[in-house]
């Protein structure tokens, strides 16, 4: 491995708040694993030219870090019958934002939530199989939460939806 290759290091935050260095070696495991969470470390290793041990070192002190929180799987959404796909915009009254994003994010239609700057205090994303059940969900927001405001958008076409962020090497 080249010097180069060593000195690559990005600063991350562990599930500690501490923040720590991943390196160019690490980061291709992350490649690897984004694209088949399956892939055996043997395969690992001899992709980017490590022993067996290493892989497995490095793997569980990412888990361990945080880094890796879980092995997943990418579902296409629609075939199981997920046809709606929106995006809510919130803002909420007084100072409960925290406490409605934690609330909302126990709900499975529930698959984004975004903290945000500007007019809207929070975006969420959701899928429902029948819009009456998108309906029944806004509804309830209403309802359950101090709610101001909503705007919510249907997508017509997801054009990219990845259940990761591609690692840029």
């Amino acid at each position: 491995m080249s010097k180069e290759k060593k000195n690559d290091t990005r600063e991350k935050e562990g599930k500690d708040g501490k923040e720590y260095k991943v390196d160019r070696t690490d980061l291709e495991i992350l490649k690897i694993l984004e694209e088949d969470s399956k892939t055996n470390y043997r395969e690992i290793g001899k992709q980017i030219g490590i022993a067996v041990g290493t892989v497995h070192n490095r793997i569980s002190n990412l888990k361990e870090k945080g880094v890796i929180k879980k092995f997943t799987i990418d579902i296409d959404t629609e075939k199981i019958g997920y046809q709606i796909t929106a995006i809510i915009l919130l803002q909420i009254l007084g100072e409960s934002i925290q406490e409605i994003e934690n609330e909302l994010s126990k709900n499975p239609h529930v698959y984004g939530i975004y903290d945000t700057t500007g007019d809207w205090d929070s975006i969420i994303a959701v899928k429902f199989k029948h819009i009456s059940e998108l309906n029944n969900f806004l509804k309830s927001l209403n309802k359950k939460f101090q709610i101001k405001r909503t705007s919510t958008s249907v997508c017509l076409n997801v054009i990219k939806e990845n259940a990761f962020f591609p690692i840029l090497l």
